[in-house]
């Protein structure tokens, strides 16, 4: 049987999986349920996020009852992963920090919450390159030198 969020933060049973399942896993269903209901997906509590059996997958299902814009998901969403973490004793920083910017409306755009959840930083590929680049040329110049 399924386990809303609600339940599980009842339960005490808030695990470390169902926190990665909150990240983008939850973002994704967000916003594929608001593509196929015309960004109309109505409202989101900690009941409208299901996790399976195993929690392997996460389904988002809206409360009826109304509609909501993308920007009152998303502070729905922030509630929500607030009090889960506030239910686990593990609280990265940074989740905390995500989730109180969704509820006080400082994130409000599923593509801008998708990117601060991946925790990528968009330059750190070129650290590496220039390492590689600088060695090669390194011994370039020691083959040349004898």
């Amino acid at each position: 049987m399924s386990k809303t969020l609600a339940q599980l933060i009842a339960a005490g049973k808030v695990t470390p999986r169902v926190m990665a399942l909150m990240q983008q896993p939850a973002v994704e269903a967000i916003e594929a349920l608001r593509d196929g209901y015309s960004n109309d997906a109505g409202l989101l509590r900690e009941e409208s996020f299901v996790f399976s059996d195993d929690l392997k997958r996460v389904t988002v299902i809206p409360a009826t009852g109304g509609s909501a814009t993308e920007r009152a998901d998303i502070q729905a969403y922030g509630d929500a992963l607030l009090n889960a973490l506030i239910s686990t004793p593990a609280r990265p920083k940074r989740l905390v920090a995500i989730a109180q910017e969704c509820v006080n409306g400082e994130i409000d755009d599923l593509d801008d919450l998708l990117l601060r959840l991946e925790k990528r930083v968009s330059n750190s590929i070129y650290v590496p390159l220039i390492v590689i680049i600088l060695a090669l040329l390194l011994l370039l110049w020691c083959l040349n030198r004898y």
